[in-house]
């Protein structure tokens, strides 16, 4: 797990690709009661990924894949070889990680938003996690989250795009 204070760069990390590695991100695991967090997160993150220069792989492959390994939950993938899965999609690294927390609790007029997420980077080659953070990000005030969600936007938009953003600034820079 690496550190960040102040302005300091992120050092290089022994078995860490650089982009433009050829990734998957796998789903993510779900310790909340939202459906559909964990699916959002890793669109997020995936997105940032792409921009920064990686090649990833459809989603809809590693979807195969997993289930090619018995995977029909996120909660599983635990519980295979990652190394296996690697070869399997051609990979030169992974992204797992877990949805720790994707909350609105809505208290008369007032709410807390929450989203918190852990991520590692898996190097196919070796089947180590070489990199891993987490973040997390929350707001509070006056809520609109109930009037958010009846429309079909995402409430904890902002709170997501925090957390994404502050893993990128946590992921290894070349």
């Amino acid at each position: 797990s690496i550190v960040i204070s102040g302005c300091s760069a992120v050092p290089r990390i022994e078995g860490f690709l650089y982009p433009p590695a050829k990734v998957a991100v796998l789903p993510l695991d779900n310790e909340t009661v939202d459906l559909k967090g964990p699916e959002y997160i890793k669109t997020l993150f995936s997105e940032k990924l792409a921009k920064r220069g990686y090649h990833l792989v459809e989603p809809r492959q590693v979807d195969e894949a997993l289930k090619s390994f018995g995977v029909t939950d996120a909660g599983q993938i635990k519980h295979i070889n990652l190394q296996e899965l690697g070869k399997k999609l051609e990979v030169d690294g992974i992204f797992y990680g877990t949805l720790k927390d994707f909350s609105f609790k809505h208290v008369i007029v007032a709410g807390l938003k929450r989203v918190e997420v852990q991520i590692q980077f898996i190097n196919a080659q070796t089947g180590k996690a070489v990199w891993s953070a987490q973040a997390e990000a929350s707001s509070s005030g006056a809520s609109l989250a109930p009037l958010e969600k009846a429309m079909g936007s995402t409430p904890l938009a902002n709170e997501a795009k925090e957390v994404i953003a502050k893993l990128m600034y946590k992921l290894p820079k070349m």
